[in-house]
């Protein structure tokens, strides 16, 4: 990860530490002056960092939106909300039962869906390595990880070895028609649109979800794909 101070700020901060040390009247003098000198020079490496990130990003046609947040200062935190009744919120855990109730209220779905129960006949055959590679390939990168830290990079990185374990694990969830605990789960964090910011309807909801289960709905997915493809009449190939 690139710097974002010159290495003439770094010794400039590191000289006002060790100017520090002598509180007589002239020296405080000296590090006052020196201070107006780093935040200049900070302000500088600031301005070069940022226009580095934006040429990059141009060169390699990347959003900016997303080179925005990268060279952003800080991060916006959720310290309050204001309920319905018109109450302010504050404590974490307040914090935590005001969003989780209004997001499943939000999309809670009213829909009666039907449930049929298919014969054995029906299952589906085991995943292939060369499945799960291949959706692994497919899958993007320089996405933000799930809470247990894994990047779709370390597994292209380590498909070699990775692959076979993945497909055996994938099998089991096939096999027992269930996920590991909280393989399935999500961390959700808002980030704030517009409008008044104790309100949450001003909030989007973006769900971190496991690169592993992410994996196995992209092998799925292209299972289905495969399917629809071959059940599609020759009459509709140009649709």
């Amino acid at each position: 990860k690139k710097k974002r101070l010159s290495t003439n700020t770094e010794h400039l901060l590191l000289l006002r530490r060790t100017m520090k040390i002598d509180e007589s009247a002239r020296s405080r003098i000296k590090v006052f002056e020196l201070c107006k000198l780093i935040r200049k020079e900070i302000r500088k490496d600031l301005c070069i960092h940022h226009f580095n990130h934006v040429n990059k990003a141009m060169q390699n046609s990347r959003s900016l939106r997303k080179v925005r947040g990268e060279v952003a200062t800080g991060k916006r935190r959720l310290i309050q909300l204001r309920l319905d009744d018109g109450t302010i919120c504050t404590t974490v855990e307040d914090l935590n039962k005001a969003t989780k109730a209004f997001f499943e209220k939000l999309y809670a779905s009213t829909a009666e869906v039907e449930f049929h129960a298919h014969s054995p006949e029906d299952c589906c055959p085991p995943f292939l390595p060369e499945e799960v590679r291949s959706a692994l390939m497919q899958m993007k990168t320089g996405k933000a990880p799930y809470n247990d830290h894994i990047t779709t990079e370390m597994l292209k990185h380590g498909h070699e070895t990775l692959v076979p374990v993945l497909t055996r694990l994938l099998n089991t969830c096939l096999t027992w028609q269930v996920t590991p605990k909280h393989m399935a789960d999500s961390s959700t964090i808002l980030l704030f649109k517009k409008g008044d910011p104790l309100q949450l309807k001003n909030y989007r909801p973006i769900s971190l979800l496991s690169i592993i289960y992410k994996l196995l709905t992209k092998v799925v997915n292209n299972w289905i794909e495969h399917i629809f493809d071959e059940s599609q009449p020759l009459e509709q190939a140009d649709f």
